[in-house]
């Protein structure tokens, strides 16, 4: 637990938190050396059920090659969340592994914009690896860094 202290909201008359899960998975290294979807989902299921957070939603992308933006499963996931959250916010958070499970795209205004389309669905992402405060200026700073290193990284 990184410290991030996680909401409650009112879902369906109740005090419920509520997560999706999404996992990415796009070279071989990644599934041989433990990261794969398996692996990342227990990760994620293990970070909610620690903060109480029930998980409504699995999404998974495999085998994508990873500076592609076109990813069906992260599509899905924002469809989900846009659906869900219309009315009102019922699900709170985007549970993920690491910033490169968003993108490692070549184009950093890319990324950033898939950031700001799944944070204006109203959740906050969770990094299961190194979470930051996207809430402060220095944490949103951060997090851009994070997407420039994984942007590197491949």
């Amino acid at each position: 637990n990184t410290g991030k202290v996680l909401k409650k909201s009112v879902v369906a008359n109740t005090y419920e938190k509520q997560a999706i899960i999404y996992c990415h998975a796009s070279t071989v290294n990644q599934v041989t050396e433990g990261l794969g979807l398996k692996s990342q989902e227990w990760m994620c299921r293990k970070r909610c059920e620690t903060n109480n957070v029930k998980v409504v939603g699995v999404f998974l992308d495999e085998w994508i090659f990873s500076a592609k933006l076109e990813r069906p499963d992260i599509d899905g996931a924002i469809a989900f969340l846009e659906k869900e959250n219309k009315t009102f916010v019922k699900v709170l958070y985007f549970v993920c592994t690491e910033e490169s499970s968003i993108s490692r795209a070549d184009n950093l205004m890319d990324t950033l914009m898939l950031d700001t389309k799944i944070r204006e669905t109203g959740v906050d992402i969770i990094y299961t690896f190194g979470n930051v405060d996207t809430s402060t200026d220095e944490g949103k700073l951060l997090n851009q860094f994070k997407f420039i290193i994984a942007s590197e990284v491949r």
